[in-house]
């Protein structure tokens, strides 16, 4: 039996908390549901927050506090349950971009590389923080390259840790999986006896459909305006994306306040408003250029294009 996705064995529940970042309090309340349920093995992907401590100075976003992780070992093993958890990369989000562990990275597609001893260090490093903070974990279910993974296997048989390797469902980290979802969604899509009222995934599916909206008004506009750059015909036409772009943008504010009422208490601090940064910064950037753009066209084509003033400026 499994509840929360595809990779995991059937004895299994996997608690994803990739996506929009749950409470502390929220957590401990999952799990304490999850142990009561009839599986042997309680998997827990712990989202790119786990608190590392290989190197302090890494902090790349909001980790969970250790607290919470020993607490979360604490009772799966106060329920008998294994614990169990996923390992995406070898090298923690946040430390591949600094300097000191560049030679690390060259190292993971070179099995002879100098820096292959420095590789061996960084698996085991990592394993130990792991078992730090999760002293009765038992098992690594593995999603990293076949390299690591050779590596990550030597250095968790040492240490007394089984390590699993699944294939990721097809949808995993799609805009169904990571970036649009979060766990109360899976909880809530899985009949999970954690789940609460709110229809979660409705929101999700309403933010998913917004965000293929905005990306394709996005791409329309551009259209207009390379039509409009070789034909001015066309720019006498207007630029008939722009509007629906501009209202599009402005109907996310409804869609942020619905978010941030039903993750009202369930959320940690600040996590809806990180949410929607990542959603739209991007559009935001794309639609400044645009903008720009057809300030630019309004130049050219004056009273083709629209009324002067028509477009507000990106904020």
């Amino acid at each position: 039996m499994h509840m929360m996705d595809k990779p995991v064995a059937d004895d299994a529940v996997l608690l994803d908390l990739r996506g929009l970042e749950p409470s502390p309090e929220r957590v401990l309340r999952i799990v304490e549901a999850s142990v009561r349920l009839d599986v042997r093995r309680i998997v827990i992907d712990w989202g790119g927050r786990f608190p590392w401590s290989l190197d302090t100075g890494v902090r790349p976003r909001p980790v969970f506090p250790e607290e919470l992780v020993a607490a979360v070992d604490a009772k799966a093993a106060g329920a008998g349950k294994r614990l169990s958890t996923i390992v995406r990369t070898l090298l923690p989000e946040g430390y591949s971009g600094r300097d000191a562990y560049r030679h690390i990275e060259c190292a993971r597609t070179d099995e002879g590389a100098e820096w292959q001893p420095a590789l061996e260090k960084l698996a085991s490093d990592v394993v130990e923080d792991l078992c730090s903070l999760m002293p009765t974990l038992g098992d690594l279910d593995l999603r990293i390259a076949e390299a690591d993974r050779r590596v990550l296997e030597r250095v968790a048989a040492r240490a007394g840790l089984t390590c699993r390797c699944a294939v990721e469902p097809a949808d995993s980290d799609d805009e169904r999986g990571e970036y649009l979802g979060g766990v109360e969604e899976r909880l809530w899509r899985t009949g999970h006896p954690a789940a609460l009222g709110a229809r979660f995934g409705e929101l999700h599916e309403g933010l998913r459909r917004w965000r293929r909206n905005a990306w394709l008004l996005v791409g329309a506009l551009h259209e207009d305006l390379v039509s409009a750059a070789l034909d001015p015909a066309c720019a006498a036409r207007g630029l008939t994306a722009r509007g629906r772009l501009e209202e599009c943008l402005a109907n996310l504010d409804s869609i942020t306040e619905a978010f941030t009422n039903a993750y009202t208490g369930l959320a940690a601090d600040g996590a809806v408003d990180r949410f929607f940064h990542r959603v739209r910064a991007p559009l935001r950037e794309q639609y400044g250029h645009l903008w720009a753009r057809a300030q630019t066209m309004r130049m050219r084509y004056p009273g083709e294009t629209g009324t002067p003033g028509s477009i507000e400026p990106p904020a």
